[in-house]
């Protein structure tokens, strides 16, 4: 039963083989086990390390020292992010109340209060805080004063849903937290905040100083500089080093063209340009704007200041508050400059300084050629003492503006002692001139027309002055030697209306006379010397009583003005279908280019549109810049969209094909 010697032989060598796989199996086992130790080992998700060839080999082959060579795959260390962005803190971070150190940025603590402090209650009341306030918040110090008041007034609904964005833990009681501990971390927060921005602003003043300062072009020029003013000057050693260059040509040049708050900015840009911007703390700005007069005479240097303009809407609520002293102040300030143009409107000069004395004081400025004191409540008194001190300073003031104050006949005599021919422009829009000072100013003027010769009075605003038809009797002498004549805004009626058409000349630029009770009378006599005014920009006659008649009388008269710009109808419910029909009839004959027509609130409608499109169609008008406004009309939109498009410009076609 023994088996025979081949399969004895055969039996031997499937035991040997079956051995040898096994092995196998086993170092591939070893081998697997050892990659899944060395890939777990760096993290889920992470991509494996480059490691050599070498030692992947070997880590295939099982080598049992591939554990001494493995690199160092130890986690990084951890860094903590915000609850809300999922961003990473940083040492301006807000550590909510919560007991569990969670910590959030500072915008997104006043951004997540704000959002929750606007939500309504269950009952649909508002919460403390309303979505508009949240909307302007900002990140401020008044949005931390904001929430403040909202966290002491907030309600039990409110302050459950005050919870920790990540653990959701309950904001804490009064007795756990007080709330002034996290108003106080809150506004530190926001000073570590502002004290970061603040050492980066530095640091770019800090670039910017050595881009421009520390440059060898700078440093060439700074030598060439020194050599010409050694050679000009004959300086020793010791003095051209102690030597300052404090009138360089070009920077003052610069800085003629600039606002105050741009040379602030300039004198920060380098050494050079703050000892030339700068004159111990007061600035050298020829510009200024300012919210209040305190800010001039403290911050900028008089002696350089030109141009000076005091707007209370610039400033604070803190720059408000005047008192005397700071007249005075402003007055020994304003007597050692050399201003050529001083605007301050809206500062209640008057309650400060009454009969504006102190201000009139120093007005000793020969160089001044703008005066604006609009909105200052001066009087009678205050226009004398400014007529006099301007006359004894002999200024050869140019433009005089005193809009909306209480000047009557009295002190606008006085000013006209200035000499209506030197000053270009006179500005007394709302005052109290009535038709007295109209003769006044027809008696001042009377031997100075005469002596005029080419020049004009140019503009005169007497607009709100409560000028009548017997006024209109002595500005008809005036108006024909004006440019721009404004006299709207007061009840000249239609004979006031007639005596100014006659006294049109050919020196007329703008004639304003909007809102003046004019009526049929009064534009058909302005519609039959219109063609006197030969050289007339500006009609402007809206807000009147005119009717189809007197707009067809204009519309005759302005055919003959190839100068003419602008027509404002506006306002004159009487015009209606009637007068457009009559201005479509006189539309062929205006041949001005570029022309404006307002033709709003005329109480037109469509049919009437219609007839205006004909006259379109048949005269074209789109290569000439036209516009007709149609607004607050009884009209549908297409009617207005079609006269659009018969004015709007047209590309020139193009035509393709072979030349014949």
């Amino acid at each position: 039963g023994l088996p025979c010697r081949a399969g004895l032989g055969l039996l031997f060598f499937r035991a040997r083989v079956g051995l040898c796989m096994s092995t196998r199996s086993a170092r591939l086992t070893r081998a697997n086990s050892a990659k899944q130790t060395v890939r777990s080992s760096r993290g889920f998700g992470s991509r494996p390390d480059r490691t050599s060839r070498a030692e992947q080999v070997q880590v295939d082959r099982g080598i049992t020292h591939c554990e001494e060579k493995r690199p160092d795959t130890s986690p990084a260390p951890h860094r903590e992010i915000c609850a809300i962005c999922l961003e990473s803190l940083d040492d301006c971070s807000f550590s909510y109340p919560c007991g569990q150190g969670h910590r959030l940025h500072y915008g997104c603590m006043v951004h997540f209060l704000g959002s929750v402090l606007a939500l309504p209650l269950s009952d649909d009341t508002p919460g403390p805080l309303l979505k508009e306030q949240v909307r302007d918040l900002g990140n401020g110090w008044k949005a931390i004063g904001v929430l403040e008041v909202a966290l002491e007034i907030m309600t039990h609904e409110t302050r459950s849903r005050l919870g920790c964005p990540l653990c959701r833990c309950p904001w804490p009681e009064e007795d756990q937290v007080p709330l002034s501990e996290i108003i106080a971390q809150l506004r530190l927060c926001r000073t570590r905040k502002v004290a970061k921005l603040a050492m980066k602003l530095e640091t770019a003043f800090q670039q910017v100083k050595l881009r421009f300062d520390e440059r060898p072009e700078v440093s060439h020029y700074r030598m060439g500089s020194g050599f010409l003013r050694l050679e000009e000057n004959l300086h020793s050693a010791s003095s051209f080093l102690s030597h300052q260059l404090t009138g360089c040509h070009s920077v003052a040049q610069i800085l003629s063209f600039l606002d105050a708050r741009h040379v602030t900015n300039m004198s920060a840009a380098c050494a050079a340009s703050h000892r030339h911007c700068w004159a111990g703390t007061k600035l050298r700005a020829p510009n200024v704007k300012v919210g209040s007069v305190r800010s001039a005479f403290h911050r900028i240097l008089p002696a350089t200041a030109q141009i000076l303009l005091v707007d209370p809407s610039l400033g604070s609520a803190m720059c408000r508050g005047l008192s005397g002293l700071d007249v005075v102040a402003f007055s020994k300030w304003l007597n050692g400059s050399s201003m050529r143009e001083l605007t301050m409107t809206g500062a209640d000069w008057e309650r400060l300084d009454p009969g504006a004395s102190y201000l009139a004081s120093s007005l000793q400025i020969r160089n001044l050629r703008l005066l604006d004191l609009s909105h200052n409540g001066l009087t009678d008194l205050s226009a004398q003492n400014l007529a006099n001190a301007l006359a004894r300073s002999g200024a050869a003031l140019e433009v005089l503006t005193l809009e909306l104050n209480f000047i009557s006949q009295q002190g606008f005599e006085s000013l006209l002692c200035l000499g209506a021919g030197s000053v270009h422009s006179w500005g007394f829009r709302h005052n109290q001139l009535g038709d007295e000072s109209c003769r006044i100013l027809a008696k001042s003027l009377d031997p100075e027309i005469s002596k005029l010769g080419k020049r004009r009075l140019e503009t005169w605003d007497l607009r709100t002055n409560s000028i009548g038809a017997e006024g209109c009797k002595f500005l008809a002498q005036l108006i024909g030697h004006m440019v721009v004549a404004r006299l709207g805004c007061n009840p000249l009626g239609d004979y006031g209306g007639e005596q100014l058409a006659n006294g049109l000349g050919p020196k007329l630029r703008i004639l304003d006379l909007r809102q003046a009770q004019l009526g049929e009378a009064a534009t058909l006599a302005l519609g039959r010397k219109l063609r006197e005014a030969s050289q007339l920009e500006e009609l402007l006659l809206s807000g009147n009583e005119i009717g189809p008649s007197g707009v067809q009388a204009l519309a005759e008269g302005w055919a003959w003005i190839s100068t003419l710009r602008f027509v404002d109808l506006s306002g004159n419910g009487h015009i209606g279908n009637e007068g457009v029909d009559l201005i479509a009839d006189e539309l062929p004959f205006w041949q001005q280019a570029p022309f404006r027509l307002s033709l709003a609130s005329i109480n037109c409608e469509e049919k009437s549109t219609r007839r205006l499109a004909q006259a379109l169609r048949k005269n074209p008008r789109h290569h000439r810049q036209w516009r007709i406004e149609l607004q607050n009309n009884p009209l549908p939109t297409h009617a207005v969209l079609e006269i659009t498009r018969l004015l709007e410009p047209r590309e020139p076609a193009i035509f393709s094909g072979r030349r014949p």
